[in-house]
């Protein structure tokens, strides 16, 4: 769901993102993997089993945009792409850092810190 509640995967490409996932050999999608917690319960995961994965792709479709200097083609300058989700996380950032290749981003990712 987006944050208006609009629904961002539909039927056809929900089949689709579950026939990847089996592809690709992600089992218990949504869940936590048990490594998820420190020995306090401290959240050091990566988000539920699928999540990582999906990111891992969409950053690499951001980075290509940036290598290909889409942005600068058609808008005449470079265009941070900013891979967010309902919460700051370090893998988010990180996934920010990796896709923008020229550093479009680095304004961003400093106020984040």
């Amino acid at each position: 769901m987006s944050q208006d509640e609009t629904p961002i995967i539909n039927d056809e490409n929900y089949e689709m993102l579950i026939k990847w996932y089996k592809q690709e050999g992600i089992e218990n999608i949504g869940f936590e993997d048990d490594d998820c917690y420190d020995e306090h319960m401290n959240y050091i995961g990566k988000g539920p089993v699928g999540y990582y994965e999906l990111l891992q792709e969409v950053t690499q479709v951001a980075k290509r945009i940036q290598k290909e200097d889409y942005f600068l083609k058609k808008a005449g300058r470079r265009i941070p792409i900013i891979i967010l989700e309902y919460e700051d996380t370090w893998y988010t950032r990180k996934a920010t850092l990796e896709a923008n290749v020229h550093g479009e981003a680095c304004d961003y990712l400093e106020y984040a810190k």
